[in-house]
């Protein structure tokens, strides 16, 4: 008798600033990919050379991107802003790789706890899944801290919705000793029963002998990072800025974002 066909999972990411949305996704796939499953990753936003995936496969759909932080308008890899004409043809590439892969769990980054702009294709993708048979299981792949919104109690409302409606799972990385989930998502004890927290999302787990290491690098100082966000600049510089005002002023003070380079430290 030949061997069962490895369950398929579909990611989806879109990355509007940075790119530490995307190497989280990636992290994701290739360990999903490592444990025997299939692996689609499908990216929306700037192509970003040399991806490690694994074994996982991946599809780049037209990128786009955010003009500044509040997210407001999207453009696309000209500079340009995307019009319903650009919408229609991505949604209409990203149910072509949906129906083409088939997976048994689709798995969406962040939304509904934002990515609002991408509804344009991801309402019609979760309408997709619904309707699919068997359904697949649908997931949402969320940090742990939600971004603050001047009309965030609608806002909020309004992911809780489209989480009950569309969801079986949030899966939250972080730690709820650390910042629990509903400190930025008050909702959170409604859906309590489908939360589950993976941890942070890193690259290589810390080796056992590295743990018991008091002098192991990075030991004692302090981290500034701005993940992968292309707009982390200014935080950098204000906490290099104040570092002599600080209580930690005599401590090695790491400022670290998603780069080719590899982390200063001053």
């Amino acid at each position: 008798m030949s061997a069962a066909a490895p369950r398929r999972v579909l990611l989806y990411v879109q990355h509007l600033l940075g790119i530490g949305h995307l190497q989280r996704s990636a992290i994701v796939a290739r360990a999903c990919a490592a444990s025997g499953l299939e692996v689609m990753l499908v990216s929306g936003g700037t192509a970003v050379p040399d991806l490690p995936l694994g074994a996982a496969r991946f599809v780049q759909l037209p990128p786009t991107v955010a003009t500044d932080p509040s997210f407001k308008q999207l453009v696309d890899e000209h500079g340009r802003p995307v019009d319903e004409a650009w919408k229609a043809r991505r949604r209409d590439r990203l149910l072509e790789v949906w129906n083409d892969f088939q997976p048994h769990a689709l798995v969406i980054e962040l939304y509904p706890f934002g990515r609002r702009l991408m509804r344009f294709e991801l309402v019609p993708l979760l309408e997709a899944a619904q309707a699919a048979m068997p359904r697949p299981l649908i997931v949402s792949s969320a940090r742990d801290v939600l971004q603050d919104n001047e009309d965030n109690a609608p806002r909020l409302q309004k992911m809780l919705q489209a989480f009950e409606r569309y969801f079986d799972r949030a899966l939250v990385h972080g730690d709820p000793a650390f910042i629990p989930f509903e400190r930025t998502f008050p909702h959170a004890a409604r859906i309590s029963a489908r939360i589950a927290y993976t941890g942070y999302v890193v690259d290589r787990p810390l080796a056992a002998e590295d743990a018991g290491d008091a002098q192991g690098e990075g030991r004692g100082e302090v981290l500034v990072s701005a993940g992968g966000g292309s707009f982390g600049g200014s935080l950098l510089e204000t906490a290099l800025r104040a570092r002599a005002s600080t209580t930690s002023s005599a401590v090695a003070m790491r400022a670290s974002t998603w780069s080719l380079r590899p982390s200063a430290t001053r």
